[in-house]
């Protein structure tokens, strides 16, 4: 039933075409809401290869976004954080600090350190925990609220290239495809290479 003519219109506006850098198909990365800004590839999904050169961190039009997605909280035990970090390799005995480590180019958590003396990946924590409730590593604040751990930020997924809800908004008011395309993905061609 979701597919209705607009999709089916879309489908074949776009058939056959292809977002490459130099030659080759781009990762397209994707997410709900940047929150305001975008992020790298190592900030958002931490990243192991190089940063690819069309991916970069630009600001974008969020603002059509659903308010619990514009600003949310999220409240994990105490336990709940310290079953995610032994999966991680990360084993503690009791959680006395925790607090946002490092940052990335948009202003994301790239880790987050526990007690002091114990870093973890932003990326990795908030999917061990939930990544539907821990909606993104564009953090406000870390707090330690006795057993709870709450964390409070902006946005909705990893935050790595195109934006759905600023690219909703651009496309709102008559921003062409490929421009959106272009405000996301940097110095990149969209060829069409079927039919």
């Amino acid at each position: 039933k979701a597919v209705n003519e607009n999709v089916k219109k879309a489908i074949d506006m776009t058939r056959g075409m292809v977002i490459t850098y130099q030659g080759k198909p781009i990762q397209a990365w994707f997410h709900a809401s940047a929150g305001g800004i975008t992020a790298t590839a190592k900030e958002g999904l931490a990243y192991r290869e190089d940063e690819p050169p069309y991916i970069q961190s630009v600001q974008s039009p969020d603002d059509l976004a659903p308010a619990d997605v514009q600003n949310w909280t999220a409240s994990f035990t105490k336990r709940e954080v310290m079953d995610v970090l032994t999966k991680l390799g990360k084993t503690v005995n009791r959680i006395e600090n925790i607090e946002i480590g490092k940052k990335g180019p948009s202003g994301r958590s790239t880790t987050i350190l526990i007690n002091k003396n114990i870093e973890v990946s932003a990326p990795e924590l908030r999917v061990g925990l939930d990544s539907t409730k821990l909606k993104s590593m564009l953090l406000d604040r870390v707090e330690d609220r006795g057993d709870e751990i709450v964390f409070s930020g902006k946005g909705y997924g990893h935050g790595v290239g195109m934006s759905q809800w600023g690219a909703n908004k651009m496309a709102t008011t008559g921003i062409k495809p490929e421009d959106i395309i272009g405000k996301y993905f940097k110095d990149v061609i969209i060829e069409k290479r079927w039919n």
